[in-house]
């Protein structure tokens, strides 16, 4: 179910007095949960992330296309909650393209009533949406925190964070994955004590900028470290992690790592844990035509003359990718086989598109039905 709007909403206004009869709920500052229920009798499922009072994460119906929230999304103190989703595509005007607005209240620590609307003057479809765990997902807290120093560096971190439910070995290994990023020069950097973070960060800023000001003037610094959970359902936990620098270059920095993993072993999952058959050869073909098209090149253009590096020896399918609600999600971060200015380079391939590929005996067995 997709409806396109004309623009985020600067103001999201109070909800609908229908679902502001109980009392308010408390909430913890930060959480995490996993709601699904039915609009209009499409299943939905959204991964719903509450910071102080902001609310992000994403969500998917029966069609699969993964739908992030954008802001303003909000929760107030009674419980009251404005959710508006899409925000992150352009459509041929140049215009940002938004796909509804879900407008109503946490009725108790886990249900949500309210209706979802395709604009301001819709009268919206009824949905319920409940907190719930069922076998094949995982619950998760939210960890995060952020920094203005001078409002010259400003840091934010954020991140999903597996209490103990599987083996501990499993848990510290996704934990890991959550709480760091490696680099491109090997280097690790570790974002578990956020707190020690924020403070690595600040005085870093004042070690190389502000002590030499006078002489090299003030640079804005920003960074950002942000994880995500992309799919949390059918024995599968997929995450996506962005990590942004930016020193007061010209350019700074962005790097995207996706992964997935087994809910029942904690064991990263990879493509040929899903795929059988000659699938490397298939998607690798598959991908390069899709490069092009993306890049509106035609399939006898060489990518070496268009912008791109690192396919001397041919086309070659990343392995930064996560199964997602409809597919297989793979990323090229900035600068990793084309110019930063080309972005970060998503390559994506629908479970209609590789059935003939997928495992019965797989993860993915789900997509067979």
């Amino acid at each position: 179910m997709i409806f396109l709007l004309s623009g985020c909403y600067s103001n999201p206004g109070k909800t609908d007095s229908d679902f502001s009869l109980s009392a308010p709920v408390n909430f913890k500052n930060n959480f995490y949960k996993r709601l699904q229920g039915e609009i209009d009798g499409n299943h939905l499922v959204m991964n719903l992330f509450k910071d102080g009072v902001n609310l992000k994460g994403n969500y998917y119906s029966e069609e699969g296309e993964l739908i992030n929230i954008c802001k303003p999304s909000w929760i107030d103190s009674a419980g009251n909650i404005t959710i508006t989703a899409g925000g992150d595509q352009i459509d041929e005007a140049g215009n940002l393209v938004y796909k509804g607005i879900f407008s109503g209240r946490f009725v108790d620590s886990s249900t949500v009533l309210g209706k979802w609307k395709q604009n301001k003057k819709d009268k919206g479809i009824d949905f319920i949406l409940k907190e719930l765990y069922p076998q094949g997902s995982l619950s998760f807290t939210f960890k995060s925190g952020q920094y203005n120093y001078k409002k010259l560096a400003k840091i934010e971190i954020e991140y999903p964070f597996l209490e103990s439910v599987l083996q501990s070995s499993a848990n510290d290994s996704i934990n890991k994955f959550l709480s760091t990023v490696k680099l491109d020069n090997g280097s690790e950097l570790n974002f578990s004590d956020i707190d020690k973070s924020i403070n690595e960060f600040v005085l870093k800023y004042q070690n190389e900028v502000e002590k030499f000001a006078s002489v090299t003037g003030r640079r804005y610094y920003e960074s950002q470290f942000k994880g995500s959970i992309l799919f949390n359902s059918e024995g599968i936990i997929s995450f996506e992690k962005k990590y942004l620098i930016y020193k007061g270059d010209a350019y700074g920095y962005t790097l995207t790592t996706l992964r997935s993993y087994s809910i029942a072993t904690g064991q990263e999952i990879k493509p040929d844990d899903l795929l059988t058959g000659n699938w490397q050869t298939m998607l690798t073909k598959m991908g390069e035509e899709k490069l092009k098209q993306k890049f509106n090149l035609t399939q006898g253009d060489k990518l070496s003359d268009n912008g791109f590096f690192g396919f001397k020896d041919g086309f070659f399918l990343t392995g930064n990718f996560a199964v997602t609600s409809s597919g297989l999600k793979f990323i090229y971060s900035e600068n990793e086989i084309a110019p930063k200015s080309f972005g970060t380079i998503e390559i994506f391939f629908s479970f209609t598109e590789i059935e003939s590929l997928i495992r019965d005996d797989s993860l993915l067995s789900f997509a067979l039905d």
